[in-house]
């Protein structure tokens, strides 16, 4: 595990031990959000990641996508042994040949799964991931947001987390709703390391990118962990800086 994987680790472990020990006080309807997010974060898209890793997610619905695009000379272009900005480049050139706009279409390059096959297979894998990794989040958001307001129906007379907000579900109401404040906490510091990587790259410095391909494993496309995810997060917003 790499070092921005257990920093995120060590945060989400004291961000819960603070909240567990100042228990919850919030509304149940807050709750019952925070935990709807966290679920499909959490998990929601962990197993979407999993299903897009396999068989159905790399071959039949990626060579389903890949049977819309066209067929032209970039779309046939090998990304097999190319650096990762260069890759991308390609990438690039092929959304812009569909005619995505170059800004939305960050969204979808940092998703691309298939890094070391053509650039039509790698689009076609980014429309894969998007299918099936948000049809999982949405729907491990959509569960516990109808399961809990179900329980709290039944269960709206009674106080869930005790009179001070302490009791047991209280403290791990509370201790959830600070992992949401520190996940948040450290996007915002991934973001700004993405920021700076992306002015780095695009003057020629690549100290930062080289250490972050490194340790979050970015030329690894089914290589999956937490600290990745919310790197994905940020450079869908901020690598067109370097492509510019």
């Amino acid at each position: 595990m790499g070092v921005l994987n257990w920093i995120l680790l060590v945060l989400l472990i004291l961000a819960f031990v603070w909240g567990f020990i100042r228990g919850y006080k919030s509304s149940m309807g807050k709750i019952i959000f925070i935990v709807s997010i966290l679920v499909g974060v959490y998990a929601g898209i962990p197993i979407g990641i999993s299903v897009m890793n396999s068989q159905f997610g790399q071959v039949t619905l990626t060579n389903f996508y890949a049977s819309k695009l066209p067929n032209s000379d970039i779309f046939s272009k090998s990304l097999v042994g190319l650096e990762l900005v260069d890759k991308n480049n390609l990438i690039y050139q092929g959304f812009s040949e569909i005619h995505f706009n170059k800004f939305f279409a960050g969204f979808f390059v940092s998703k691309c799964v298939l890094l070391n096959d053509t650039v039509k297979m790698a689009i076609a894998s980014s429309f894969s991931y998007y299918t099936i990794v948000g049809g999982f989040f949405l729907l491990f958001v959509l569960i516990p947001v109808i399961v809990l307001n179900i329980i709290y129906s039944l269960l709206k007379k009674v106080s869930p987390f005790g009179e001070d907000g302490k009791n047991m579900l209280g403290r791990i109401a509370g201790g959830i709703k600070m992992i949401i404040y520190a996940s948040l906490i450290y996007y915002g510091l991934m973001f700004v390391v993405v920021l700076i990587d992306q002015i780095m790259v695009k003057n020629g410095g690549y100290v930062i990118n080289n250490f972050l391909i490194k340790d979050l494993k970015l030329d690894d496309g089914s290589a999956f962990s937490l600290a990745k995810l919310f790197y994905n997060y940020s450079v869908s917003l901020l690598n067109w800086i370097s492509l510019r």
